[in-house]
């Protein structure tokens, strides 16, 4: 399952343009195997580091939005953020291009295009200290994050509730 999940997410990150085959298809493997769920956290993790090659800007910027999009798709119940981003690097989410527009991209997601129900599980998380990785996310949030343009009167309603929250 390991295996499967980095698969998925290579190939996600490879496509031209983000295809959400990939989110249906890793939350209908979820379903069916808890432990695929466990890989696939594992190999969000993996995702949201700094890449160990370069590649040239426009190459690296589709892949990170691709990443991004995939797991804006997953998180909920099953991938809350304090799971999603518990290894984020808070120096990777500040300093590093791929890293910010990943973590943007997926927060955009999460912020615009999920249902209440999702963006509520997505924020749940468990007793106990907040992970690092949570702690560096909030501050990501705060310093980069902003509504995106366009949006209709509906959305852009709920970013407003959202960031009340």
């Amino acid at each position: 399952d390991r295996d499967a999940a980095a698969v998925l997410v290579a190939c996600c990150a490879a496509e031209a343009t983000y295809n959400p085959y990939y989110a249906a298809l890793a939350r209908a493997r979820r379903r069916e195997a808890k432990e695929f769920g466990f890989a696939l956290k594992l190999a969000g993790w993996d995702a949201f580091r700094p890449p160990s090659e370069r590649r040239p800007a426009a190459a690296a910027a589709r892949r990170a939005a691709n990443v991004g999009k995939l797991f804006g798709a997953l998180l909920g119940a099953d991938l809350p953020l304090c799971h999603a981003f518990a290894k984020l690097d808070g120096r990777a989410a500040a300093s590093d291009d791929y890293v910010r527009v990943a973590v943007a991209v997926a927060l955009r997601h999460l912020l615009t295009a999920a249902p209440d129900d999702v963006f509520m599980e997505a924020l749940s998380k468990p007793p106990g200290a907040a992970p690092p990785g949570l702690t560096a996310l909030g501050a990501f949030v705060r310093a980069r994050l902003k509504p995106p343009a366009g949006l209709d009167e509906a959305r852009a309603k709920a970013w407003r509730v959202r960031e009340k929250r």
